[in-house]
């Protein structure tokens, strides 16, 4: 009779396997690199919160991510975390441990000091976001120990992480300077619609494109009349205040050269790539080391030339900035549209008062004070007062139509020899309020200043001038000129009444009434334009 086995069926149930009382360290350390990578709040910190876990694994002191290009004869940090020398060594060799580990694409241990600060060394190859081979580099294992095959083991499996954070760092960083072209173009969309000034649109656009850059400075161009020369009409960052009177030109510059570009151009050595030629760079008093330029067009017509000036930390400008001054650049042409638009309005409005106050002429012969006399003087007038643009012009139209109050005035009165009455003096003393009548309906428009310089041009700084008796800085500073350049031109003309004087003696008088009727930094103005 066979024998019953002992074995039962609890014995023959598959067994458990027993755990595994330590966990390998690479795997660990895996884990807490994955950590690492999944919860950084900003994925711009990400990489250097993968490395500090390497070097808590390795109990190391520092490491660095290495590049390697095949253009490049030495390889540049891109990551440098802890005590190491490649914080503050910005090439190494290709032929180093890490040039080796990137060229081979096998770890390389060091076990002695190879170069100052490197006691030891680990290297793994690591795939970078730019496609190409680097090195990861773990330097000097603490309490005098010595790399091991387990710690080669670690950083090559927290090496693939290391990447993705590299990767999702340049993501990041790619993520936000799209979105900050975009706020930039929102931005200037709300710029034109908020703004008229053209000038004022051109500038802010500059120092969007100059910012967002970080460009040394910025510059905009516009065409003469002639189409020869360009001009600088808006200026941002370093030299600015020299640029302003900057002429290039067209046919010879390298800003000219990219007038009929149709794409943004990049200069990134200007001594190399353009000697000899001129350029922006002959008005500054730095070094200009790299351009970015593109052309302002709208349509078939180009306006000038916008322009950056100096890359960042000298690395050179990229594709990336010359889609974001492309796109700028696209919404200054507008701006610069409406400015030459703008301009040529204005002159043809100036020529239309020409030809009006020439008309007021005509029939009076011995018209006092014709405009074709008074203008040149009051704009020269205006110009050394340093005046801005807009009070120029008020002051150039109030000049052309000084006199047209007087069209209400019979014209014997205006020639009459004798002392004239009481009655008369009002009569003529009413012209002021007759030409603001006149030029009521420019009320709420950028011309009412107009207006005022005409109502205003007989009132004395000290208050007993005509019609209103206003005072000092009461006086609109058109008016101040235009009274100034009025009693000059009426005293070297000559009246009726009183022969004419020499323009010395002319201004003797002038001074001679200064602060009474006259003001005396206006009388100093017409004193420089007249010399001139």
């Amino acid at each position: 009779m066979p024998q019953a086995d002992p074995t039962t069926a609890s014995d023959l149930a598959p067994r458990r396997p027993e755990p595994c009382p330590v966990k390998p360290a690479w795997l660990e350390a895996l884990r807490e690199a994955a950590d690492a990578l999944l919860s950084a709040p900003d994925p711009a910190a990400t990489p250097e919160a993968v490395a500090e876990v390497l070097l808590q694994a390795l109990d190391a002191d520092g490491c660095a991510v290495l590049r390697a290009s095949p253009q490049a004869p030495s390889m540049t940090p891109l990551l440098a975390v802890g005590e190491t020398p490649r914080a503050t060594h910005p090439t190494i060799p290709l032929n180093s441990p890490p040039g080796r580990a990137a060229a081979t694409r096998e770890p390389v241990i060091v076990s002695q000091a190879t170069e100052e600060g490197i006691a030891n060394a680990l290297c793994v190859p690591i795939s970078l976001p730019d496609g190409n081979v680097g090195a990861l580099e773990v330097v000097n294992k603490r309490a005098g120990a010595a790399f091991t095959e387990s710690d080669t083991e670690i950083a090559a499996a927290i090496a693939s992480h290391l990447a993705v954070a590299l990767s999702l760092r340049r993501d990041w960083a790619a993520y936000g300077r799209e979105l900050q072209r975009l706020q930039a173009l929102v931005s200037v969309g709300e710029l034109l619609h908020r703004e008229t000034d053209p000038g004022y649109v051109l500038e802010g656009l500059l120092r969007m494109a100059q910012d967002m850059v970080g460009a040394d400075a910025g510059f905009c161009y516009r065409f003469d009349s002639q189409g020869e020369q360009l001009s600088v009409v808006a200026a941002v960052g370093r030299g600015a205040e020299e640029a302003v009177h900057c002429r290039l030109s067209v046919a010879d510059s390298v800003e000219g050269s990219m007038v009929e570009s149709a794409s943004p151009a990049i200069v990134n050595d200007l001594p190399a790539e353009a000697p000899g030629r001129p350029s922006i760079a002959d008005a500054l008093d730095f070094p200009v080391r790299s351009l970015l330029c593109c052309a302002l067009r709208l349509g078939d017509e180009a306006y000038g030339v916008v322009e950056l000036v100096n890359s960042p930390r000298g690395a050179g400008f990229g594709p990336e900035d010359a889609q974001l001054l492309s796109a700028l650049a696209a919404q200054a042409a507008v701006a610069a549209g409406n400015s030459v638009h703008l301009e040529r309005l204005k002159r043809a409005f100036i020529l239309t008062v020409e030809c009006l106050s020439m008309a007021f002429e005509a029939p009076q012969p011995g018209w006092q004070n014709p405009p074709h006399r008074v203008v040149p003087i009051a704009r020269r007038t205006a110009q050394a007062l340093g005046l801005p643009a807009v009070d120029q012009e008020v002051v150039v139209l109030a000049a052309l139509l000084h006199d047209l109050g007087k069209i209400a005035i019979e014209p014997q009165l205006l020639h009459e020899p004798r002392k004239l009455t009481d009655r008369e003096r009002t009569v003529i003393r009413a012209h002021p309020l007759v030409a603001a009548q006149f030029l009521e309906p420019l009320t709420g428009t950028h011309l009412a200043a107009v207006a005022d310089a005409l109502r205003h041009h007989h009132e004395w700084v000290d208050g007993r001038g005509y019609p209103d008796g206003l005072r000092g800085e009461q006086i609109p500073i058109a008016s101040r000129v235009l009274a100034v350049v009025h009693a000059f031109c009426a005293m070297t003309e000559g009246r009726p009444y009183q022969p004419a004087k020499g323009a010395d003696e002319a201004i003797g008088e002038l001074r001679r009434w200064t602060d009474s009727q006259f003001d005396a930094a206006t009388v100093e103005g017409l004193v420089t334009a007249v010399s001139s």
